[in-house]
């Protein structure tokens, strides 16, 4: 079932938002944040004149999503009101030869932009890909969304081509980027190979250990894990120095999404 813990994000100013999977309940908010959108940027599918669904439909859409394994709809709220969305579905439901395969799509209010929301929405969505099965992620993204296309890029995206034409607004065209984020299913027998690299204590064996969990880390700048492991290779080598910075990074996308055998070294970081 898609539905994830509410988790409480703390910005700058010391305001708290709550980011948690959309329900119907939530239906009054969201035709007013889609205008919204329309109206302050043209990056997204919405538009300012578009016809949007009764409120009925609308609760009935999200809360028909929730039962299903894969979709997610992920929102941001302040209070109660949506500041920011997250949507991720498959790319074509009951088909066998793409159950790995999904999409997603992200928008967030102007006033919001800069906080780090869009960033924390992908970590919860790249968690949830993990425990779907989800190894692919796919997305287009607007050449002219310049903060949209570093924001993917840092967080582990890709630029696989350029669709030109992809969009006719206000009269010009725009060329939009095809954008993919694929999990390695090799994971865990690099973490192994670098460990046995780490213990046969040579230089040559040790940078090849450390070259590996840093590719690790590039891959996937959202996965917990591979900065752990990471920061777990300088602390094994003694270098303390070099391994503090890591585990921050660890404990600022957050130890829940540990393995459990990795809790208690965790849990340890927090303390």
């Amino acid at each position: 079932m898609a539905s994830i813990p509410a988790e409480i994000y703390t910005l700058e100013d010391g305001r708290s938002l709550t980011l948690r999977t959309i329900t119907g309940q939530d239906a009054p908010e969201v035709n007013p944040f889609f205008q919204k959108i329309a109206a302050e940027s043209t990056h997204t599918m919405q538009y300012v004149g578009r016809e949007y669904p009764q409120l009925d439909k609308v609760a009935e859409r999200f809360e028909s999503a929730i039962p299903d394994e894969i979709t997610l709809n992920l929102g941001a709220f302040d209070g109660g009101r949506l500041v920011g969305y997250l949507n991720f579905r498959p790319y074509h439901a009951g088909h066998p030869w793409v159950r790995h395969l999904a999409q997603f799509g992200m928008m967030i209010l102007k006033d919001y932009w800069g906080h780090g929301i869009g960033r924390e929405l992908l970590r919860i969505q790249d968690e949830h890909a993990r425990n779907a099965g989800v190894t692919r992620i796919e997305a287009n993204v607007r050449v002219k969304n310049e903060r949209g296309v570093r924001l993917y890029t840092k967080a582990g995206f890709r630029i696989e081509g350029t669709r030109k034409g992809e969009a006719l607004i206000d009269g010009e065209i725009q060329d939009s980027y095809f954008i993919a984020k694929i999990f390695s299913s090799t994971g865990e027998n690099d973490y192994r190979k670098a460990d046995a690299l780490l213990r046969r204590e040579d230089a040559a064996s040790i940078n090849q250990a450390l070259d590996i969990l840093q590719k690790k880390t590039a891959e996937e700048p959202a996965n917990a894990k591979a900065w752990f492991e990471y920061a777990g290779a300088y602390d094994f080598l003694g270098r303390e120095a070099e391994a503090l910075p890591l585990y921050q990074k660890t404990l600022d996308i957050g130890i829940a999404q540990l393995p459990a055998e990795d809790w208690t070294a965790g849990a340890e970081l927090e303390s």
